[in-house]
């Protein structure tokens, strides 16, 4: 069990430390706050298994109510986060409605590329 914990402690750790890089990277106030949010989803649920991983390792009272804290403020930064970023990602699209259109013209031609591949029959050969 614990090793599902540890896991999850490094995937967070890894997004957190990606999306704070890539706030760096972008000039767009928009998407830095978009990234931001992420960043803080990462960081929540860091905090929230954290949290769940110190009451099940030791089982104390005490760890018990230190897990509770740390279970409450990484669930409010998780829940904050994706409030953020819903908004976020709204407002992009909003502001950019060429960049949906482009993607669904992609999946439109893939799927109608799978469509013709599933149509036509395919050659058999007949050994003699």
């Amino acid at each position: 069990m614990s090793i599902i914990f540890v896991m999850i402690f490094v995937v967070s750790i890894v997004l957190y430390i990606y999306y704070k890089v890539a706030i760096l990277k972008t000039k767009d106030g928009l998407t830095q706050r978009y990234f931001n949010s992420k960043a803080r989803m990462c960081l929540g649920s860091f905090i929230l298994f954290f949290g769940m991983n110190q009451y099940l390792t030791y089982g104390t009272k005490l760890s018990l109510f230190i897990g509770i804290i740390f279970i409450l403020l990484g669930g409010l930064q998780l829940i904050s986060g994706y409030k953020e970023a819903k908004h976020y990602r709204n407002e992009y699209r909003r502001l950019h409605p060429e960049v949906l259109e482009v993607a669904f013209l992609l999946i439109f031609i893939l799927v109608k590329n799978e469509m013709n591949q599933k149509m036509v029959p395919s050659s058999t050969h007949i050994d003699d």
